[in-house]
């Protein structure tokens, strides 16, 4: 399992990323509150249904990566 994320808009609240599931076609759309440190998903790409797995993923793209423009990340 793999998802491809995209940095579409950053201001000093929020964090806005698009993303494909299996796919680099952005489906997705979630959003990283930088104050209180949480994520909420928009809207889940096409074909991907919440788990408790992408949580960790986006949580691990935010803290490892710090909040790249672009990445792929696999799991599993």
């Amino acid at each position: 399992m793999w998802w491809y994320f995209k940095k579409f808009y950053e201001d000093d609240k929020i964090i806005v990323y698009n993303y494909g599931f299996e796919s680099r076609i952005l489906t997705g759309t979630l959003e990283y509150d930088k104050i209180i440190d949480d994520i909420k998903v928009i809207k889940y790409a096409e074909n991907h249904e919440k788990s408790y797995n992408f949580e960790q993923t986006l949580l691990h793209l935010i803290d490892k990566y710090h909040c790249p423009e672009e990445k792929m990340i696999a799991y599993g």
